[in-house]
């Protein structure tokens, strides 16, 4: 199989959620691309889960969402809002991106300064 769309040829609308992963060179070329900014921007708009892991999280802190806590050094996940960030892989994290995909829709996050 073939990957077929992506965040380039694709609307962030037509997936249930968007994972960030780690890698400092990643998030340094993804943070530069206001085409990637602005795919999770619109998918934070419309509500839906954000996962981000390890330097992910740098992303996710980086956009600057009113009201939304992203994971620190003394906590391995958070999750506010169907925002998911974490350090690192534990069942913590297996639980929480369970119970955003699952909840699917987060309607109530503050959108009115996101830029999409």
């Amino acid at each position: 199989h073939s990957v077929q769309a992506t965040w380039f040829n694709s609307k962030s609308i037509q997936y249930d959620a968007v994972v960030i992963v780690g890698g400092e060179t990643s998030i340094d070329h993804l943070e530069e691309c206001g085409t990637v900014v602005a795919f999770v921007n619109e998918a934070y708009k419309h509500g839906k889960p954000i996962i981000a892991l390890s330097e992910g999280v740098r992303f996710i802190r980086n956009l600057k969402w009113e009201n939304i806590y992203v994971v620190d050094q003394d906590n391995d996940v958070e999750s506010c809002q169907g925002v998911v960030t974490a350090n690192g892989y534990s069942h913590e994290l297996d639980n929480a991106i369970f119970k955003a995909v699952v909840e699917h829709r987060f309607p109530y996050r503050d959108t009115k300064r996101v830029v999409a």
